[in-house]
């Protein structure tokens, strides 16, 4: 998913080098803690939340299949924030993936 990070050149590259930073991170299973102290929760960081919860009570597969579908809507949701994603996020979604 493509970001804008403004027009500056060094801004743009440091934003890019946070962001490899992070995706390496996240591919290594090391938790993300958002930087912002506004209160905000992050997708990724909610999922990874909602899916430590999920893996002490849930069956092995039933935790696959949950990972994967957080996986898809994180991916093709254009928001970053929990707060953010209201009811209307969730159904565009579910009949998008219905029609494919």
């Amino acid at each position: 998913m493509r970001l804008s990070v403004g027009k500056d050149a060094s801004t743009a590259t440091n934003r890019r080098q946070q962001k490899e930073a992070e995706l390496n991170a996240k591919n290594n299973g090391i938790a993300i803690v958002a930087e912002n102290g506004n209160g905000r929760k992050s997708l990724s960081a909610a999922s990874t939340d909602y899916l430590g919860e999920i893996e002490l009570s849930k069956k092995p597969k039933t935790l696959a299949a949950y990972t994967t579908a957080l996986d898809y809507f994180i991916e093709s949701c254009q928001k970053t924030h929990v707060e953010d994603i209201e009811r209307k996020d969730l159904l565009k979604e579910f009949f998008v993936t219905q029609r494919t």
